[in-house]
């Protein structure tokens, strides 16, 4: 399943440029780097900058993403309290989540 605007919090993250900035100033960016980790409370970024690796609580936190291959550069905004679980049950969560409101639509 290829990774689009509506399943990207479904997906592993590591990996994928991300743009980090604090839920209640969006207009300032904290860093820019690649997810390098994830834990069920924080999310580990390579800083571009200084290629050092910052710890971010998911709480209080959005974390923009740019998807793989997508020329225009779109960011993905996912509130960081949205996803406070771990990411095997991120995963799975979520993807029950979909999977029961589509059900529901029929």
């Amino acid at each position: 399943m290829t990774r689009t605007d509506g399943n990207l919090p479904q997906h592993e993250w590591i990996g994928l440029d991300v743009e980090v900035t604090r839920g209640n100033v969006p207009q300032k960016t904290l860093c820019r780097g690649v997810v390098v980790g994830e834990t069920r409370n924080t999310v580990m970024v390579r800083d571009c900058a200084s290629s050092t690796e910052r710890r971010f609580p998911k709480s209080g936190h959005v974390f923009s993403f740019t998807l793989p291959g997508d020329d225009e550069n779109r960011h993905v905004p996912i509130s960081g309290s949205a996803v406070r679980f771990r990411p095997e049950d991120r995963v799975k969560r979520l993807a029950s989540r979909s999977k029961n409101k589509s059900r529901k639509r029929r």
